[in-house]
C-alpha cells in the first residue's frame, strides 16, 4: 500500500483512539479521498478489497460519508 500523506497521517492520529490501527487506516484513506473529490467510485477506493466494503460502511454508520443518489437515475 502507499505511504501515507501529511495530511493522511492527521486523520488517521484523530480516528484512531476510536476505531483502532486498521480502521482509522482504512477510514483515513476514504476520508481523505472524499475530501478530495466531490464524489467518488467503488473503484476510486484504494483500500484492499478485503476490507473495502467493511470500511465504506462503518463509514457510513459513523456518518463520516454520505452517499450521493445514483447519478444516472433508477433502470
Amino acid at each position: 500500500m502507499r505511504a501515507l500523506s501529511q495530511e493522511l497521517l492527521r486523520i488517521k492520529e484523530a480516528l484512531n483512539s476510536r476505531f483502532g490501527d486498521e480502521g482509522s487506516h482504512n477510514l483515513s484513506i476514504l476520508l481523505s479521498l472524499g475530501c478530495c473529490d466531490e464524489s467518488m467510485t467503488y473503484e476510486d477506493i484504494d483500500i484492499p478489497p478485503e476490507f473495502r466494503d467493511d470500511t465504506i460502511l462503518l463509514a457510513y454508520e459513523e456518518r463520516l460519508l454520505l452517499p450521493l443518489k445514483s447519478l444516472g437515475g433508477s433502470a
